[in-house]
Order: structure tokens, then sequence, then C-alpha cells
């Protein structure tokens, strides 16, 4: 007995099929889209990433590297990331010092002199940088040895490795003061949990060459160079009156010092003293 022929479809009909299948598709592909999404919502950008997948665990990298750049103000170009945690590298560091000093206040040279260079991987490298301004220098001390160097790779250019500490150091003790209020601006702005605050403030607190292995250190590096508190930044203030060598700097510093929302009224009220009292001596010396 033949077989019953079938009854051709018709276009509608085939048309139907060909939208099921697609709407299929879609659920699917959306459901997969939320579950990965709820994944990625688990994860804090600073916390742990996940290592199975490499792709998702860059894009998730990246975008956090391109929120740190956007707090601190700086291209994308200036922020890396090791062991998962963003740092500012020199080019962001470089781009800080240019955007906060600009005009007569950008620098004049940056002087760089080394007190000892190394010549062999077990010879320490020792360099004085110095940002030359028009009121005054900021020096900063590099040094890099096969001991305080962390990464292998890294321990074949200890000289290299001296001039960036140097040179980062001297930048962070003009501009931190000033990156600080920035980011402290942009961080009440931002919705981020705890732990990606405190990743965010890292990110400049310290740099590639002072971190530590990532599989070594799983928290993030502290540093003595980031300050936490008002006194550590009314600190820096009375510091940079005491270096200050023409009134004009010292007027600057105590300007930025009483409209900054960091100190109180008692630091604002002490910073304006000194500042009165440098000001006055400059003015009897010339």
């Amino acid at each position: 007995m033949p077989a019953p022929k079938t009854k051709p479809k018709t276009e509608v009909a085939v048309r139907s099929e060909e939208i099921d299948r697609g709407e299929k598709a879609t659920d699917a592909a959306l459901y997969e889209t939320k579950r990965k999404k709820k994944e990625k919502g688990q994860l804090a950008w600073g916390g742990a990433l996940p290592v199975a997948n490499e792709k998702d665990n860059a894009q998730v990298i990246a975008a956090f590297c391109n929120k740190v750049a956007e707090i601190y103000g700086v291209p994308s170009m200036g922020v890396n990331a090791m062991g998962n945690k963003p740092y500012l590298n020199k080019d962001g560091r470089l781009y800080l010092l240019h955007d906060l000093r600009k005009g007569k206040d950008k620098p004049k040279a940056i002087r760089k002199e080394f007190l000892q260079m190394s010549r062999s991987i077990q010879e320490a490298a020792i360099i004085k940088v110095t940002l030359v301004f028009a009121d005054h220098e900021v020096e900063a001390i590099g040094e890099a040895s096969q001991g305080s160097v962390k990464l292998d790779a890294v321990k074949q250019t200890l000289n290299m490795m001296a001039e960036t500490r140097g040179l980062n150091r001297a930048i962070w003790q003009e501009v931190a003061g000033d990156v600080w209020n920035r980011v402290a601006d942009n961080l009440k702005a931002a919705k981020l949990t705890e732990q990606e605050r405190a990743d965010i403030e890292n990110a400049g607190a310290v740099s590639y060459e002072e971190m530590s292995r990532p599989d070594a250190a799983p928290t993030v590096a502290k540093s003595a160079d980031k300050p936490k508190t008002m006194s550590e930044f009314e600190s820096i203030a009375l510091g940079l009156i005491a270096q200050a060598t023409t009134v004009d700097s010292v007027i600057k510093v105590d300007e930025k010092a009483a409209a900054s929302a960091i100190f109180d009224g008692a630091a604002k009220k002490r910073i304006h003293e000194a500042a009165t009292a440098r000001a006055s001596k400059l003015d009897n010396a010339a």
C-alpha cells in the first residue's frame, strides 16, 4: 500500500515554523545571557574573578580598569591590571602631573641623577629624580635591587625600574593631594561596593613594580604613600607650605585647603596660620 502523500506546506506554515524556531533560539540565548549576567553580578570587580572563562575574565578586568581611569580622570591606557588588581601605570601618573599642573604651574624639567647604576643583577640601582617647577622642586629616590624587585623579568632591568620608581614617587609627592580630592569627589557619585572602592583607591597607592605577585599576595598591597586620614593630608599641605619659595605658591596651597572638603575648620585654621607665617617670612626675605 503506497504511503500517503504528505500535503505540501503552505508558505504561511513554513514561515510559522521558522518563527517558532527563531523564538526558541532567542529564548535560549536570552536565558544564557541572563545566566552569565547573574554569575558576573555576584562578583565584585575587585574580588575573585572567574578563571575558567579567560575571555569573560579579561572583559570584566578591562571594564573595571576603565572605571578606575574614569574615577582618576586619566585615559584608559593609563591603567593596567596585575593579578586582577588595577594600578595606575607610569603613563597614567605622568598624565595626572601634566593635567593638574598647567600653565605657569607646569614642570619646567625632570632631572634624573643616578647615584648608583646597576651593572649586574647583584648590584642595586639608585637614582634621584627631581621635578623642577617655577617656584619649587620635588625630589624622590628610586631604588631597585634583586631583593626589592618581586618580578623575575624585571630583575634584568634594575636601572629602568629604579628610574620608574623615582619618577612615580616624585609625581605622587607633588599631586597626591589633588588626586585624592578628585577621587573622593568622583567616588561619591559612583555606585560601588566597599571592596571595589578599596581597589580603586589602591590603584593609585601602588604601582606595577611595587605590587606583589598575584599568587603570592591575594590581598591588595598597601602603601605609605597613600594618605588615609585628614591629619596625613594636613601634613602634606604643611609640607608644601614649608617648601614653598614664593608667596604665590603659599597662597595657592592655602586656598586649595580652604576649598577642600577633606579638612575640618580646625585643620583649615592651622594650615592658614602656617601659610600666613610662611608668606610673611618670604616677604621679609625679599
